[in-house]
């Protein structure tokens, strides 16, 4: 079943985890809404980073071209 893409990006937080705790919130509610989210905070962050600049570039691009393809 195809369920379109819908982009989250939760309000930037000092402390991370409280960032990401909101983030899954906003995409659990999506998925009973029949999307399916799409965060960059919750995918990325973990994997890249943030200090090098080359890697948060990376991240940057990357989050645009999600939300380029994401319906909402």
């Amino acid at each position: 079943m195809y369920k379109p893409w819908a982009y989250v990006s939760s309000a930037w937080d000092e402390d991370s985890r409280k960032a990401k705790k909101i983030a899954k919130k906003y995409c659990r509610q999506l998925y009973n809404a029949g999307y399916t989210p799409i965060c960059p905070l919750i995918s990325f962050m973990d994997l890249l980073d943030d200090e090098k600049a080359d890697e948060h570039r990376d991240y940057l691009d990357m989050s645009e071209e999600l939300l380029r393809r994401s319906r909402i």
